[in-house]
This record gives C-alpha cells, sequence and structure tokens, in this order.
C-alpha cells in the first residue's frame, strides 16, 4: 500500500464553450435578422422595408428583391449563417475530441462569418440611401429609421466577433494540471 496517493487535477476555463454558446447566439440573431419584417421605418410608420419587402400597411406589401444590392444581401447574410453552422458543428466536435480538429479553424470560420455580416450591415445603408426610395410620393421627403432588424444584425457581428476571439484563445491559456 502507497504511502500516498497522487491525484491529478486540470483545471480548464470554458472559453471554447462560451464561444460555442456565443456563436449559437449569432446563429440565431442572423436567423432573426434575416425573418425581420423592418429594417427601415419611415418615420410617420406607414412604411417598412426588410431585406425581402416593403409594407406599406400590414396588407400592402411587394417583394422588395428587384435589384442585385438587396440580393447581395440576402446572398451575404445566408452565408454568413451557413459558416456560423459549420464554425458551431466543428467546435462542438472539438469539445467532444471525436476528431482532431483544433479550435482555431471554428475560430477562422466565425470570423469569415462575421466578415460577410460586416459587409452586409456596411452595404444596406449605404445602397439603401443611394437609391430615390427615401424621398416621399407626394409629401416631399420621408426620413427612415433603421429599425430592429438591422440592429440585430448588427448584433449578429458583435457575437461573432466575440466567439471568434475566444476560439483563437491559445489552448495552454485555458487548462493547467496541478
Amino acid at each position: 500500500m502507497p504511502a500516498y496517493e497522487e491525484t491529478r487535477t486540470v483545471v480548464g476555463q470554458p472559453w471554447r464553450l462560451a464561444a460555442v454558446l456565443m456563436s449559437s447566439c449569432a446563429l440565431f440573431l442572423v436567423f432573426l435578422a434575416v425573418v425581420s419584417p423592418a429594417w427601415v421605418t419611415a418615420s410617420s410608420r406607414t412604411k417598412s422595408q426588410s431585406i425581402w419587402e416593403v409594407c406599406w400597411t400590414l396588407e400592402k406589401c411587394v417583394n422588395n428583391l428587384g435589384t442585385d444590392w438587396r440580393v447581395t444581401i440576402v446572398i451575404l447574410e445566408f452565408f454568413a449563417g451557413l459558416l456560423c453552422v459549420v464554425a458551431i458543428t466543428l467546435a462542438v466536435l472539438a469539445l467532444c475530441k471525436v476528431s482532431s480538429i483544433r479550435s482555431f479553424v471554428p475560430g477562422i470560420c466565425i470570423l469569415l462569418a462575421a466578415l460577410l455580416q460586416l459587409i452586409a450591415v456596411i452595404v444596406y445603408p449605404v445602397k439603401f440611401l443611394e437609391v430615390p426610395a427615401h424621398l416621399g410620393i407626394d409629401d416631399g421627403p420621408v426620413y427612415y429609421e433603421f429599425d430592429w432588424g438591422y440592429g440585430v444584425a448588427f448584433g449578429a457581428f458583435f457575437f461573432m466577433v466575440a466567439a471568434g476571439i475566444m476560439f483563437l484563445l491559445k489552448s495552454y491559456c485555458t487548462k493547467r494540471s496541478y
């Protein structure tokens, strides 16, 4: 019988798990932004626009994908969401040690998704304000406000960047043996 018993304890910080949760939140926010009925709303609240359609009232909506830049925004949002799904899948596999995937691969995927998301949220207001649709029909100029759908898209970008940074933290900083 040995005189002492050796116990080895590994303490880890949950950076990878937090990054997976933040990536999941980002994916949810991307989905919410894509299905949002209002990225832009007129100051009179009579007209709202999403990336899919323009609505004058709840009953009268018209397809809004007639311009190339709006289709581009939808494609950018779709690929940002797809890269989020890939990053989450790879990160879960890396957490479960199913494969030898390093956690920098999901980090790169989520940062690429963040780049696509950033391009989408920059291009949308630039192209929207470029089009003379923001002028009123007979009443003079109508002022638009960016609504919650646009804000949610920006929030998804910040969650993606934070998750990407957490994925890219070095593993020697997160585990210590005692």
